[in-house]
Formats: structure tokens, C-alpha cells, sequence
């Protein structure tokens, strides 16, 4: 199971659940009520056990919540690794065994004099690489950093005043290290490339403007329902700067991930008849938003609203954060691998300076075990597994395994 479905498993059975992790709480119509995490008496601290959001839990008094998943976690003081094992064993499921990196024990040896492989060979190579990858953002409870805001507000003004900018700034591939060997945009064609069909016949016209009207509006639908899972998504506000960057790693290791790879991140909205509403209702604000920072008119009425630099959440929130996040990829041979990557910390500041530190502490520390690269590097061509490493050491969960 991956952390989503287990979640689903735990909310199905939630009335169990919540006996297990707070025996000393009570039921009052549809909630289990308890003090805290500890288990102490009181009604602070309330679990859903029923419909649609059975599993759901919130502290009111320190103002956490989650699911049954970031409930047993909080409970039992462990890492969120160690609750999906745990309640993996409670519900009587096998989990299978990550796929670790190795644990490195070695030297690096010196590098061997070859020749670069001929053409044959790197079109077998780059065929054996990733077509589909999506990453979905599972859980994220993070504060909102005056930092990171006003860096999309300087984003704004500067696509907002200079053309060039935002052509640069709206390409996906716009930090690639070949951008001439990345796939280029799609043009409409011009008004007198139209084949005799549609040239001939108003009909034919109509149809064909139709249809493209009708792949135009999919295109701008904010949310999309998965079949499989019956879950809604919705844009993930972070995904813009993050694909970029996977795309750039691509080209850093000569897509080495696939030459066709398709990698995408989305925000899960869950499977509840409101879902495709908040996530629209997401998606219009932080257009909005954007648009009005553009604004010399409008910017002035958002800033009120908005955190200015230097600002952050409170300690309080900062403490409550977390996030999980899983990567379902792909390969040209069929097989399908899945990532997961959370930890209880705030993943806009707790999370992320712990991320900075061991970046720095690997750079400084391990410099034998990183790739051997120089240059503008992104994290996993400049440390690679080495951070990853790091990470699980500081509580963080980063597993991959084989699913298919």
C-alpha cells in the first residue's frame, strides 16, 4: 500500500484506530474525543469516525491535525516511516521492502579511460529511461514565507514590464543546459496551411474550430479527477520552479532520466464533492494573485493582504508542519517505480533549512562520494544520493520501490 491508500485503510477502520492510539478518550456521536496526542482526558483533541472525512483529526488546543496516519505518527513519537510500518503490521498488510540506496563503503575508484559510446548505443540508453512521471504533493501544512511571495511578486513585474522576460520566464525549459536539444513549443499554424477539407467546406471550418476550442478549454481546467484512485487534483503552486529544475538535472546527466520524459506535480485535493471546487477555487486566486502583483494598480491592495519579506508564520505553525509527497514514474520497459519523500517539519522553513544545513555538510564533508560535476548544479546532480542519505538520517523518509 502507499501512504494515501493506507490512510484510506486506517479512515475505513476508524473507530478501531482511534481506540488503539488514545484508549483513555471517548466516544460522543460521530468523534472520538481525547485531551492530546498523550491520551489525557478531555475533548481538545477530536477524531472523525464517520463519512466522508472519517480519519480526520484536529487539536484545537495547539491548533494540529491530519490524518490517521499523522495521528499515530504524533501519538506513538514516531517518524512518519516508522507509523506507516507500524500501522502496516496493525492492519495485518505486508509492506514491501524500500528500495534503499546502498550504503557506501568504499572509495571511489579512479575514473576508467573510455570512449564515448557511439551513437547506437546512447539512443539504447536514453530508451531505457522514464517517459511519465508525476509527483503528487499527498500532505503539506507549511506557513506562508514573505520571502518566497515576494520573490513571485518580483516574477510578476518583471514578466509584467518585459517581454523577453516573460517568454523566458513561461518556458518550461528555460533552464535546461540544451535548450536547443529540448522539444520546442507548439505554433498554430497560419490561415493559409489549412488542408482542402477545411478550406473547401464551412462545415468543415466550424468542426475543426470546434474541436480546437473544445482541447483549449480541457487545457484550462484547473482540477482533473483520477479514475484509479477517485482523488481530485489540483495545481500545485510550487511546480512552476520545481520542474524546471527536474528538467534541468535532466540535461545535466544527458537525459539520463529519458529523452521523452513527461514529469508533472499536482496538489491532492482528496475524493469529497468539494474537492473540485477548493481546487478551482485555488487555482482562480493564485492567478489572480499573480496577475494583481503584476499590477501597478492592483499591487498595492494584495500587498495588504500579503506577507512582506522578512515575515513568517509563527513558531506555533512552523512546529505543526509537515509534508508528503509521492512520485509515481514510469519507464519505456513498463515497470513502475514509486517514491515517497515526507517529514514532520515545516517544508517552507524547519524542513527547508535542514535541507540547506545537510546540502552544506555533504559539499563539505563528502566531497569523494558526490558526482563529478562543476558548474550551475541542481541538488541531485551536484549531491545526488549522498543528501538523500543525509535526509533519512535527520528523520526524513525517502524510499523507492518497485510496484510494478
Amino acid at each position: 500500500m502507499n501512504a494515501g491508500e493506507l490512510s484510506s485503510a486506517l479512515a475505513r477502520r476508524a473507530v478501531d484506530v482511534a481506540q488503539h492510539l488514545l484508549p483513555h478518550g471517548k466516544r460522543v456521536g460521530a468523534e472520538w474525543k481525547a485531551g492530546n496526542t498523550s491520551g489525557e482526558a478531555g475533548e481538545s483533541l477530536s477524531v472523525r469516525l464517520t463519512g466522508t472525512k472519517a480519519g480526520v483529526w484536529r487539536d484545537f488546543a495547539v491548533d494540529d491535525g491530519g490524518d490517521l496516519l499523522d495521528l499515530w505518527a504524533a501519538c506513538f513519537g514516531q517518524t512518519l516511516a516508522q507509523a506507516i510500518a507500524d500501522a502496516h503490521r496493525w492492519l495485518g498488510v505486508p509492506q514491501e521492502p524500500p528500495m534503499a540506496g546502498p550504503t557506501r563503503l568504499y572509495r571511489r575508484p579512479e575514473r576508467p579511460h573510455a570512449k564515448r559510446p557511439l551513437a547506437a548505443a546512447l539512443d539504447w540508453l536514453h530508451a531505457r529511461g522514464l517517459t511519465d512521471a508525476t509527483l503528487y504533493v499527498r500532505k503539506l501544512r507549511a506557513g506562508f514565507s514573505g520571502g518566497t511571495v515576494d520573490s513571485a511578486r518580483q516574477q510578476a513585474i518583471a514578466m509584467a514590464e518585459d517581454p523577453w522576460a516573460k517568454k523566458v520566464l513561461t518556458d518550461p525549459y528555460a533552464l535546461s543546459a540544451d535548450r536547443d536539444h529540448e522539444p520546442r513549443r507548439r505554433t498554430r499554424s497560419g490561415s493559409g496551411s489549412g488542408s482542402g477539407a477545411a478550406s473547401g467546406s464551412s462545415v468543415g471550418a466550424v468542426l475543426g474550430a470546434l474541436t480546437r476550442s473544445a482541447k483549449v478549454a480541457r487545457s484550462m481546467v484547473p482540477v482533473s479527477r483520477d479514475a484509479s484512485d477517485g482523488h481530485w487534483y489540483g495545481p500545485f503552486v510550487m511546480a512552476p520552479f520545481n520542474t524546471r529544475l527536474v528538467r534541468r538535472s535532466n540535461s545535466l546527466t544527458g537525459w539520463s532520466y529519458g529523452r521523452d520524459l513527461s514529469y508533472r506535480e499536482v496538489l491532492d485535493l482528496g475524493n469529497s464533492p468539494t474537492a473540485p471546487l477548493i481546487g478551482t477555487g485555488m487555482a482562480a486566486a493564485m492567478g489572480g494573485v499573480f496577475t494583481a502583483m503584476g499590477s501597478d494598480l492592483l499591487r498595492p491592495v494584495v500587498d495588504r493582504w500579503l506577507p512582506a519579506p522578512g515575515e513568517g508564520p509563527s513558531e506555533q505553525t512552523r512546529r505543526s508542519g509537515r509534508f508528503l509527497v509521492e512520485l509515481l514514474a514510469s519507464t519505456v520497459t513498463g515497470a513502475r517505480y514509486r517514491t515517497v519523500v515526507g517529514a514532520h517539519l515545516d517544508p517552507g522553513y524547519d524542513g527547508t533549512a535542514v535541507m540547506f544545513g545537510q546540502s552544506a555538510l555533504a559539499l563539505a564533508g563528502d566531497p569523494s562520494l558526490l558526482p563529478d560535476r562543476a558548474g550551475v548544479l541542481t541538488p541531485a546532480t551536484g549531491i545526488g544520493a549522498v543528501l538523500a542519505e543525509r535526509l533519512r538520517g535527520q528523520g526524513f523518509t525517502v524510499t523507492t520501490e518497485r510496484i510494478g
